[in-house]
C-alpha cells in the first residue's frame, strides 16, 4: 500500500471512531433521560402503594380489634360453661353420695 492509501485508511478509521463515539454518546444520553422517566413512574408507583399498604394495614388493625373483642365474649362465654359444667360435676358427685352413700 501506498503512503497516501494508508492515510486515507487512518482517516476513515478516525471517522468511524467518532461517529461511534458519537452514536454512543447520543443513546447514551437517550437511555439516561428514559431512566430517569422510569424512576419516575417507579417512584410515583411506590407513593401510590405506599398509601394503599397503610390503607390495608388500618383496615386489618379494625379487624383485628373487631375479632380480639368478639373473641374476649367467646372466652367469657366459654369460662361460664365451664363453671357450669363444674357445678354440675358437683352437683351429681352430692347425690352420688347420698344415693349410693359412697365416696365417688
Amino acid at each position: 500500500m501506498s503512503e497516501p492509501q494508508v492515510w486515507v485508511l487512518i482517516g476513515v478509521f478516525a471517522a468511524a471512531i467518532i461517529g461511534v463515539l458519537g452514536v454512543v454518546t447520543t443513546f447514551n444520553n437517550t437511555l439516561r433521560a428514559s431512566l430517569r422517566q422510569v424512576n419516575a413512574s417507579i417512584d410515583g408507583l411506590r407513593g401510590v402503594m405506599d398509601a394503599r399498604f397503610d390503607e390495608m394495614d388500618a383496615k386489618f388493625e379494625g379487624l383485628r380489634a373487631e375479632l380480639n373483642g368478639k373473641f374476649a365474649a367467646i372466652d367469657i362465654k366459654v369460662d361460664s360453661i365451664d363453671t357450669r359444667l363444674d357445678n354440675l360435676d358437683r352437683d351429681v358427685q352430692t347425690w352420688t353420695k347420698r344415693a349410693f352413700g359412697t365416696d365417688v
